[in-house]
């Protein structure tokens, strides 16, 4: 535990400069595993672990893939794309996590700006000094810039779909295993093995075995509760049916009995009295194949039946409420296009002319186009950061708003882009305005 608690420690250090791709691993419990089981006691610095130096490698190659084009020197782009892409994934197949690797090329894929260009071109001011700097015009840098990376993110894709393959072809031996698994899913044994727990810890135990049958063999949840509440009304009828057959027994002894053995009589009387299923049990042993042993009363079958009931009905409770949730979601205020568009973007999810009318459907809206054409707009850094035109305080307040609401709406790990992105029109607001 101690050393679990001085990773996570340095896993969430503030740093005056930040560890590429860390929030990957600060954001992903998978990812939190992988890296703490990888580290080291011999190492001096967290940043020593072995996948966190590769990770910087490779933001010191995407760094100079970026600033390649500023240069007016003449490369073959193709080749220089290719060349980047095979040496990023031969770095990613040393680490060798197919969810990192996957999370970082999807991420590169879908950042349609360059950052580094977009800083070279504030800071010449205009296109003549950044000519004069780098020996090529902002434009044509950012035309080469976009080929450049066509091409890289075609190699990344073809890359992506092959893990995406691999892995597809992974779950169908897993689903054949499972399905194949399942016929052997022993309820009996899942319901009788609920007797070792504790009354009041009884239907927590059926919930978390309703949840591991869920993840482990695929059985729904309505099909868990049916299979136990049929396991549970089979040992019921079992002793009835055993209480039944010793009171016609008894009967026929009782019967058979003549005036005279009055003694013998009240004995099969007082034991048929006692023929009932509150009394009655059931031999594990024999009952399960020898997987169990000991008896199981009447008593602690009415135990079962009832804390089935229960946790079906805790279970039921949960989903109505997150049904609720997701209607009180549908029911907030509708956003606007500007809003829907800002929302994905920040979010890293793409809006097509394919998805659009579906997402725009999603929130009340019409016309998939129109939100295509406003996630294109937004896409570009100069117009989600620039100053608007005209520049007028309420058009420039306006814009900080629209950001500031969609910050609202992004989960936590997603805002600091677009916290940094706002706090840039505000020095703006500032600087002119106040």
């Amino acid at each position: 535990m101690k050393k679990e608690r001085e990773f996570l420690k340095e896993l969430y250090q503030n740093r005056i400069e930040k560890i590429p791709f860390i929030d990957y691993f600060q954001n992903d419990r998978y990812l939190r595993k992988i890296l703490f089981d990888r580290d080291t006691t011999e190492r001096h610095h967290f940043t020593e672990i072995k996948i966190l130096q590769i990770l910087n490698s490779i933001n010191y190659e995407i760094e100079d893939f970026k600033k390649l084009v500023l240069s007016s020197e003449k490369y073959d782009i193709y080749e220089c794309a290719k060349t980047f892409a095979k040496n990023v994934i031969y770095k990613l197949d040393n680490i060798k996590v197919p969810k990192l690797t996957k999370l970082l090329l999807n991420d590169f894929v879908n950042e349609f700006e360059n950052s580094n260009l977009i800083i070279a071109n504030v800071l010449e001011f205009n296109e003549y000094s950044f000519k004069k700097q780098y020996g090529i015009s902002f434009k044509k840098a950012e035309q080469n810039y976009r080929e450049l990376k066509r091409h890289a993110d075609n190699y990344f894709n073809d890359y992506l779909k092959n893990i995406d393959k691999k892995q597809s072809i992974k779950r169908e031996d897993v689903q054949i295993r499972k399905e194949t698994s399942v016929h052997n899913l022993d309820y009996k044994e899942i319901v009788l093995r609920g007797i070792a727990e504790k009354a009041q810890h009884l239907k927590s135990y059926f919930i978390s075995q309703q949840k591991l049958v869920l993840r482990e063999y695929f059985v729904e949840e309505d099909v868990f509760y049916d299979k136990c509440n049929g396991v549970i009304n089979g040992l019921e009828s079992n002793i009835k049916n055993q209480m039944w057959r010793r009171q016609n027994e008894l009967h026929m002894m009782i019967e058979r009995l003549d005036a005279t053995q009055i003694q013998q009589k009240e004995s099969l009387n007082n034991q048929l009295k006692d023929a009932i299923p509150e009394k009655g049990s059931i031999n594990l042993l024999h009952f399960t194949n020898g997987k169990l042993i000991g008896n199981l009363t009447y008593d602690e079958i009415k135990l079962l039946k009832s804390s089935i009931i229960e946790s079906e009905k805790i279970r039921q409770r949960k989903n109505e409420v997150g049904q609720n949730d997701m209607k009180n979601n549908c029911n907030e205020s509708k956003l606007t296009m500007n809003e829907i568009a800002l929302l994905h973007f920040y979010k890293g999810l793409q809006i097509s002319r394919e998805n659009g009318d579906s997402i725009a459907k999603q929130y009340g809206h019409n016309s998939g186009e129109k939100l295509f054409q406003r996630f294109t707009y937004y896409s570009s850094l100069a117009n989600r950061k620039g100053k608007p035109n005209p520049l007028t305080p309420k058009r420039l307040k306006n814009k900080i708003e629209l950001l500031e609401k969609v910050i609202g709406l992004l989960p936590n790990e997603k805002q600091k882009r677009a916290i940094d992105e706002v706090q840039i029109l505000k020095n703006i607001f500032q600087s002119e305005f106040e």
